[in-house]
């Protein structure tokens, strides 16, 4: 499913974006490339302070 959304993504152009939460972490590279936060260990997409 996730390399699926990746070529779609790509196709659809360079300034496409997609949001994706979920705990997956593929060793690939394909997915690697395309992970620009990891959100474990304490790191959250919303901090508690707000």
């Amino acid at each position: 499913m996730f390399k699926f959304i990746v070529d779609v993504t790509k196709s659809l152009g360079p300034n496409f974006q997609v949001i994706i939460t979920d705990h997956a972490d593929l060793q690939d590279d394909w997915f690697q490339e395309t992970v620009v936060e990891r959100w474990r260990g304490g790191n959250k997409l919303i901090p508690e302070s707000w």
